[in-house]
């Protein structure tokens, strides 16, 4: 089943699912693996075009060598009612809130038969303990700051296969977080104007939470 256990804006829950898991297997694979690694860090040597063919490139590396992704079957998966909520948008290096809207987002829990947990339990976890932490640094003497705490708490202790999913930033670069733990890499990125973590993240102003975290088990 899948749990959602804070609002989350979400489409297509098959294809949210799919991609959610997809960066959290990019993210750990590039960390875990020095033959990926190496072989990031020269393809970046190439000088590619955009961020787009970046994050491209490197799932094929990385998909080349562990195929797991093309594993995981996810069928249409129905959701329940939504809820209009206020959206915050809140800008991790100023530490305000620089923008709001209104949008649908869905809460609770889904039924569905994911025969996939244990296959990607390892690198979900890595993936979401490693954005928590990068999220607290920001979030440190704000409001916000027991709320992703709280979050990191249930990633170590409660949560099975924890998750983020869903439209939770409106920062492009949340999906190429998986540079982050690579030094080399982060460095050139940064230096030629590439952000490579989230600038944003969103909070529901209806019930005080931050957006798209959630489960599967």
């Amino acid at each position: 089943m899948v749990l959602i256990h804070t609002p989350s804006i979400i489409k297509d829950l098959s294809k949210e699912l799919k991609k959610s898991i997809q960066n959290a297997i990019t993210y750990y694979y590039t960390t875990k693996d020095k033959e990926i690694e190496n072989k990031i860090k020269k393809y970046l040597l190439s000088n590619p075009k955009s961020i787009e063919e970046i994050k491209k490139e490197v799932k094929n590396i990385i998909f080349q060598k562990y195929p797991i992704i093309n594993e995981i079957e996810i069928k249409n998966i129905d959701i329940g009612e939504k809820k209009t909520h206020l959206i915050k948008v809140f800008d991790l290096e100023k530490k305000e809130f620089i923008k709001s809207f209104k949008k649908e987002v869905f809460k609770g829990v889904i039924e569905a038969n994911l025969d996939f947990i244990e296959k990607v339990k390892p690198a979900c976890i890595s993936y979401t303990r490693a954005l928590a932490s990068y999220e607290h640094k920001f979030l440190k003497n704000t409001f916000l700051e027991e709320k992703i705490a709280s979050i990191q708490n249930k990633i170590a202790n409660e949560w099975e296969v924890p998750i983020i999913i869903g439209e939770w930033s409106d920062s492009k670069s949340n999906e190429t977080f998986f540079f982050w733990k690579i030094k080399e890499v982060r460095e050139k990125l940064l230096k030629n104007g590439i952000k490579i973590a989230p600038t944003t993240i969103y909070y529901s102003f209806n019930e005080n939470e931050l957006l798209g975290w959630g489960e599967i088990r």
